[in-house]
Formats: C-alpha cells, structure tokens, sequence
C-alpha cells in the first residue's frame, strides 16, 4: 500500500511486538520487504505523477474482461503496478483460498511457474502470502537484505521473471534521484530504458541510457530459470555473464535464482 502505518490513540497497544513473538517477526519480515521492494514502489509513484497510473490497481485495469464480469467482481485480490499480484488471506485462521489467476503465466513464490485463466488454491505457511509476478516482468529492487531503512537507489537488484519458453520482449524503464527532494524536477534524475527478453532460449538484456542528471547505476541482475548465462547488451557491445545460483527468501518462500553483477 502506498502509507505504511499502523495508528494507536488511547486503544490497544498496536506495535508488531505487543502481539507476541510471531507477529513481531512476520511484521519485521514484512517491513524488510517492503523496503527491498522500495524501487520498484518508487517508480510506481513517478508514473502516477507522470501520467496517473494508479499504484494499486483492479485486475480488470490491467487485463481484458472479455466482455465478462469477473474480473470486475474480484475485490480481494489487487495490482500493485502492472507486474505483481497479492491474494491476501483475510480472515482469522484462514490458511486456504482460492486465486483468480488472469490470463498470462505467472511466477509463485511457493509452486513456481502457473497458467492463467484460472482457479488456484493458494496456502498460507508461517510467514508466507499468495504473492504472483507476472511473466516478463522486469522489477527493480534494493540490494541485498534490508535492516535499515537507508535507501541507495543508484544500487539496484534487477529481477528478470522469465523462463526459456518466454515469448517476446519486455521493457522497463528505471528512474532514480535522491529520494527526498525535488531536485528531479531541475533534471537531477537518472532514466535507464532495460529491454529484456529470450533469444535462442537464453536471456538477454540491452541498457539505454536515457538521461544521468543522478549520476551511474550499479545493477544486479537476477533470474528464475536454469540459465547458464545472460547476455548484456550495452553501448554497442555484447557481454556473455555467467550466472550463479542461489536461493532467497520472497514472501516467506525460499526462491531459486541464478544472478550476476
């Protein structure tokens, strides 16, 4: 959500301690996500301004009805821009739900690669919650795990939801500045253009640099298939990476990814 803020006056102590052990740590989980998401949630917030794209959005913002209604109907379920999806658990000791999964394929964190146009049965386990990325998605984030709440910008994760059979190209512009003034108006923003894609059943991606009034970027890349290698394509040059492997935690699922700097 765009404020992130739990309010107390007079009633019931409201901090994610007073709840006891387990909140405490699902809440503090949470709120580090929520800052390792911060770039992308910022970028959401500078195209609001710039043309008004809500940050949160209905599914039927973002995919045809088809002359339906139900996608107009799904209240529970919400956008946050264009790539990533939550299906919340909602009530007292629910720990199943079903998920309407709109027309594309989509990456869970807890069962991998899905097919849309769909019924999904999503569970809840610990610390986890239905969290879907859309295929293609190309998403911004801080780098490495969040303590604090200190943002660089300039220092990014890009994560490349993609896999081998992956059709077409996929763009994502990355704007950053400092964060707290409004100096980006006097120029004082860096415009990355990324183009993402498979070619040959390997991935690609070509850098533009669009504007640097904020200087450089350094960028990570990540990605969620068993690929070897990327190939960066920057300033006329190509560049074969190799990538590594690793695990992290996205909402409270233990996630492979293969990534490079």
């Amino acid at each position: 959500f765009p404020f992130l803020r739990n309010h107390c006056a007079g009633g019931k102590n409201q901090e994610p301690w007073a709840f006891g052990k387990k909140t405490r740590e699902v809440v503090a989980y949470y709120i580090s996500l929520r800052y390792k998401f911060l770039p992308y949630i910022y970028n959401l917030f500078i195209e609001q301004e710039d043309v008004g794209r809500p940050v949160l959005r209905p599914l039927v913002y973002e995919f045809d009805n088809k002359g339906s209604s139900v996608l107009a109907k799904i209240d529970d379920q919400i956008m946050v821009g264009s790539s990533i999806m939550q299906a919340p658990l909602l009530y007292k000791g629910q720990t199943v739900r079903d998920v309407m999964l709109p027309a594309c394929i989509w990456f869970s964190p807890s069962d991998g690669w899905l097919k849309g146009e769909r019924k999904y049965t999503a569970r809840e386990t610990g610390k986890s919650t239905p969290l879907f990325i859309r295929e293609g998605a190309v998403i911004p984030m801080q780098a490495g795990e969040r303590h604090s709440n200190e943002n660089d910008l300039s220092d990014i994760e890009l994560h490349l939801f993609m896999k081998r059979e992956t059709d077409g190209t996929y763009n994502y512009t990355y704007r950053f500045d400092d964060g707290v003034s409004l100096e980006y108006r006097n120029g004082r923003r860096t415009v990355i253009r990324f183009e993402a894609g498979i070619e040959d059943r390997f991935p690609f991606i070509r850098i533009e640099r669009k504007k640097t009034g904020y200087g450089g970027c350094v960028v990570k890349f990540f990605l969620y298939d068993d690929f070897p290698f990327i190939l960066v394509r920057d300033r006329g040059k190509t560049r074969k990476l190799v990538l590594k492997k690793g695990t992290w935690e996205l909402a409270g699922c233990l996630v492979d990814r293969k990534s490079v700097v």
